[in-house]
């Protein structure tokens, strides 16, 4: 057997490798995806079939603003994180997250770490309040735009016969990048 082998020619390495096998196993029951191919739920849910897909973009006062002239992470940092902020303000409630945080930190000896977890991991509404400004000053460092009205809207893609943008946007907040200006 390969632990015992390890266990008579290397005692720390076998050391390590229960001691990673006893972490990974509590991870596994708290549902903590440390390593993405130990989560079977992560790859058992059958996707449903949708003949559209919500996309964010920004609107210019020219037309939709091309991010992929930005890199993929400045792309991913004006982008992604917006479909979040639209559903928190959707809502109107507590930040999915504290779910997590007290279903993982439950028992009394984990009451400060529950607290600690909350206030530095979680969104609230003072958070949700300046995302609009944190926006704007990231929008202005990634693109050459510097002044205009910019709208941050929600649309739809339809795909089923063709690709074709919803003709409606929902606005998620407007800015105006003159008041950015110093």
């Amino acid at each position: 057997m390969f632990l015992k082998k390890v266990y008579q020619i290397w005692r720390p390495f076998f050391w390590l490798i229960v001691f990673f096998t006893i972490g990974q196993a509590y991870f596994m029951f708290k549902g903590i995806e440390n390593a993405p191919f130990f989560i079977y739920s992560m790859f058992s849910t059958i996707h449903q079939d949708t003949d559209s897909l919500p996309v964010v973009l920004i609107k210019t006062p020219e037309g939709y603003y091309n991010h992929s002239k930005l890199s993929n992470r400045e792309a991913e940092m004006l982008l992604n994180n917006a479909d979040f902020f639209s559903t928190m303000n959707r809502i109107q409630s507590q930040d999915p997250i504290k779910t997590v945080i007290d279903r993982r930190f439950s028992g009394n000896s984990m009451g400060q770490w529950r607290i600690y977890a909350n206030n530095q991991l979680s969104n609230n509404a003072a958070s949700l309040a300046r995302y609009p400004e944190w926006w704007k000053k990231y929008f202005t460092s990634v693109s050459n735009k510097k002044e205009g009205d910019i709208e941050l809207v929600l649309s739809h893609v339809y795909f089923k016969s063709g690709y074709k943008k919803s003709p409606f946007d929902s606005v998620l907040f407007t800015i105006n990048l003159q008041a950015c200006q110093k």
